[in-house]
């Protein structure tokens, strides 16, 4: 199959394309000592990090302490299980973590605890599912870490309001053991990075409104497909600070989730003044616009790869172009030099904690979040070329058949 040829160069394609140039063979490999070669292997597997998207919800019916965690996407095969029987065992050690999923938990998608990331998106269970449910994980992990990097959707009110949930005193009993709560305490004080997603409408990108500081395009904000493997920049490498002040205003306090999640850990005896149970995790600030299109009498559009998210992109100048020739706006044509360097990028901004405790309220009216000044790094998705074989589960482990 032909490569496919985006009509709007991203920020993703000019990234991942110009590491798939890069020279991948050493010809004296085989010649080195097997403990460096296994340490050449570690260091491939650990060079890209991967996010599921799931979503947690209680099983039909509800079965006490069940719960259904449903994938959104089913990750590529890493190469690794195709060059030879050493590299194979390299990755069986690696993705060693083994999650069932699926509605009758039937398939079985397998992580690696240092890489991976787990993006709840929808929260649609008790607190004391939750907790099952990130214990479970440390339990199946064969060297019993489990979840060292969660992800949770700042968008959305059941999240705040389930960890809310999280009561110790009497009257609030969770239906859980003391040891299933001590062994929960101990999967919180090992994680190493939480981050809060907090999705902004698609009015962040495509400024319609007569009322907008920027009527048409503003490719700094990031898209959010449905992707999984990603690198991460500390800064994101695009020249965005002048696009920075017209940012849709953030409607609901992007620190609610936040501070919903600093209580619980109060609770689980965190934080004490004095005490020696600091926790040493990273909390972080996620900002993106949701990447999926829906209109009446039209499929569902979702950027998965290349191709839909160029599709994707077309869609939305469409709807610029139109409201120009509709006359609802005076004419606007952007900069060539701007658009040339400013490329859309399907990913996320990443916000240390602590960024938004001082934000500048704007004027409502206005709808806009002045965010100059601030320097957030940025999470870029590498995207297939086109659609391949869809499945919501990965059942197998790659080396089952081999």
């Amino acid at each position: 199959m032909d490569a496919y040829q985006p009509s709007f160069q991203t920020l993703n394609h000019l990234h991942f394309s110009n590491l798939a140039t890069k020279p991948t063979s050493f010809h004296f490999f085989s010649r080195l000592p097997v403990e460096v070669r296994l340490e050449i292997w570690k260091s491939f597997l650990l060079a890209r990090r991967r996010l599921f998207t799931v979503h947690l919800a209680t099983e039909d019916g509800y079965v006490a302490g069940q719960y259904d965690l449903l994938v959104e996407q089913k990750p590529r095969i890493n190469q690794l299980w195709n060059v030879c029987r050493e590299s194979r065992a390299a990755a069986r050690e690696h993705f060693r973590l083994p999650v069932l999923v699926g509605p009758s938990k039937t398939s079985t998608l397998w992580l690696n605890p240092e890489s991976d990331y787990l993006f709840i998106r929808l929260f649609e269970t008790k607190i004391s599912l939750f907790i099952r449910f990130i214990n479970d994980l440390k339990a199946s992990d064969p060297r019993g870490v489990g979840l060292l990097h969660l992800v949770l959707n700042g968008s959305r009110d059941r999240t705040p309001k389930a960890l809310r949930a999280f009561n110790l005193e009497p009257d609030h009993t969770l239906g859980i053991s003391r040891d299933t709560l001590e062994t929960f305490k101990r999967c919180i004080a090992d994680l190493q990075s939480i981050w809060f997603i907090k999705f902004l409408p698609e009015s962040a990108r495509v400024g319609l409104s007569p009322s907008h500081l920027h009527a048409g395009l503003n490719r700094a904000t990031p898209l959010f497909p449905h992707g999984i493997e990603f690198d991460l920049f500390s800064l994101d490498p695009r020249p965005i600070q002048p696009s920075m002040k017209k940012n849709e205003v953030l409607w609901g306090d992007p620190r609610d989730v936040v501070h919903a999640w600093v209580d619980m850990e109060k609770k689980l005896g965190f934080h004490n003044e004095g005490s020696d149970n600091e926790l040493a995790r990273e909390i972080s600030h996620l900002l993106t616009v949701g990447a999926t299109r829906w209109a009446p009498h039209h499929p569902t559009l979702e950027v998965r790869c290349d191709q839909t998210m160029d599709q994707f992109l077309q869609l939305e100048q469409d709807r610029v172009h139109k409201k120009y020739l509709d006359a609802e706006f005076k004419s606007w044509q952007e900069p060539e030099e701007r658009k040339k360097n400013l490329l859309s990028a399907a990913g996320f901004w990443v916000f240390p904690l602590g960024t938004f405790d001082t934000w500048r309220h704007m004027i409502m009216e206005k709808g806009y979040q002045d965010l100059r000044g601030l320097h957030p790094g940025l999470g870029l998705f590498d995207l297939p070329q086109q659609m391949e074989e869809t499945d919501l589960f990965y059942c197998e482990r790659p080396w089952a058949s081999s």
